[in-house]
């Protein structure tokens, strides 16, 4: 289960972990990056945001990149690096000790993975139950269109029932 303070906690260790990062990049000497995607052009990520792309083995941690962008930095780049998008500059950066304390900042959120995932599977969970639900529910609001009537007549407005079985499913 996941308490209020721990994720004020999460927030604190992200912007840590980003400050970090936008820190190890200035005092690191970066070297800037020239890229170009495999379609010949600029890379896709032309854009003014900042950005970065850590990765680790077959692993990326990454922040306002497109799929895209990943995916093609990953086929430019091999192996551990980190890549970054600072004021519309690119920088490349593959020194292993450099390399080392980005991954040290990241470490705390490493050790949320394990809570994460249970999030994730608790939310999974969560939509195989609305499905039906929303099925349901389909149905009686078109049964309702075929009698005649709106659909609305016998139920409460959308959100303000606390007894709706949408209300229910989420208070377990």
């Amino acid at each position: 289960m996941v308490h209020a303070g721990r994720i004020g906690e999460r927030w604190k260790i992200a912007f840590r972990a980003g400050l970090g990062l936008g820190l190890l990049l200035a005092i690191s000497g970066a070297s800037v990056a020239v890229e170009r995607s495999a379609h010949g052009g600029v890379l896709a990520g032309s854009r003014a945001r900042d950005a970065y792309l850590l990765t680790r083995g077959e692993h990326g941690l990454s922040t306002n990149l497109s799929l895209e962008e990943f995916v093609d930095l990953r086929k430019m780049f091999s192996g551990e690096f980190l890549w970054v998008r600072r004021g519309g500059r690119k920088f490349l950066i593959r020194d292993r000790a450099v390399l080392g304390q980005a991954q040290a900042l990241f470490e705390p959120l490493r050790t949320l993975e394990p809570e994460r995932e249970a999030l994730r599977a608790r939310q999974r969970d969560l939509a195989d139950e609305e499905s039906p639900l929303e099925r349901e529910q389909e149905e009686i609001e078109g049964s309702g269109a075929a009698a005649g009537r709106p659909a609305s007549a016998d139920a409460p407005p959308r959100g303000e029932g606390a007894g709706t079985r949408h209300d229910r499913t989420l208070a377990r």
